[in-house]
């Protein structure tokens, strides 16, 4: 009987682990590879901090490492887990409900991957 509620308790703590990650995860990740890769970061980053006599590269490289490969391997989870902790800030009242010149950078944004992309377009199809 106690094996038996331990183990409904362990499948309910997994269920809920699934929905909480679901929030965030993308269609196509792929989660134990890319975790691999962005502790192996971490990891790299360790050492590079190695023999840095300050607290904040020791600290910080190895962070830094996870961060900029987590936004790598997974681009879809790390725009989810950014938009959502922005909104649940902006609903809480701890930031605005969004940044001065959002709208302006989102635009240029657009323009410029448009403009990418028919630059690209270009190049592959010989100028045509």
């Amino acid at each position: 009987a106690q094996l038996q509620r331990t183990t409904d308790r362990w499948i309910a703590l997994e269920s809920r682990a699934r929905a909480f990650a679901g929030r965030y995860t993308g269609p196509d990740d792929k989660l134990l590879p890319g975790a691999l890769y962005v502790t192996l970061a971490g990891f790299g980053g360790s050492i590079l901090a190695r023999g840095r006599r300050s607290l904040v590269a020791r600290a910080g490289l190895p962070a830094l490492a996870s961060l900029a490969a987590f936004a790598y391997v997974y681009p879809a989870m790390s725009y989810n887990v950014v938009r959502l902790t922005w909104r649940d800030a902006a609903a809480a009242g701890v930031v605005p409900e969004s940044l001065p010149g959002a709208e302006a950078a989102a635009e240029q944004y657009r323009r410029a991957k448009d403009w990418g992309a028919q630059a690209w377009a270009s190049v592959q199809g010989g100028g045509k």
